[in-house]
């Protein structure tokens, strides 16, 4: 940031559609610097140097009705995509200890029951049975 002085900064893993500098993401990207950012992803570091310097920032992801629509496109269906975002977050879990293993058909159904698929009308959704097969 102090080398380029960028004009704005974009940020990785937030959706463009969100605006320029979402007041909830800069909340969000202070909070690591209370331990000077020892467990902080790279866009929330990026998007508190940023306010640090009064850059704005923006998401450079697209929003999941576009990815499914694209992915739709491509002949995957939303159920296809959606045990897609669900096998991908099952590692994330894991990883920060929040899978839970006992209770996996629980977790994995309120995780189907997103409102970020909102936008699928329910008889296209994924059930948790579905995805055992």
């Amino acid at each position: 940031m102090e080398q380029y002085n960028p004009q704005l900064v974009i940020i990785e893993g937030l959706q463009t559609q969100k605006g320029v500098s979402p007041a909830f993401y800069a909340k969000y990207a202070e909070r690591p610097a209370v331990d000077d950012f020892a467990h902080a992803e790279e866009p929330a570091y990026a998007a508190y140097l940023a306010g640090q310097k009064n850059i704005p920032f923006v998401g450079g992801e697209p929003s999941e009705p576009q990815i499914f629509k694209e992915m739709e496109g491509k002949g995957y269906s939303a159920k296809d995509i959606m045990a897609f975002y669900l096998l991908r977050n099952i590692p994330v879990w894991r990883r920060d200890g929040e899978l839970n293993k006992e209770h996996f058909d629980r977790q994995a159904n309120e995780y189907l029951n997103l409102q970020m698929f909102d936008f699928i009308p329910k008889e296209k959704r994924l059930t948790f049975d579905e995805f055992k097969v």
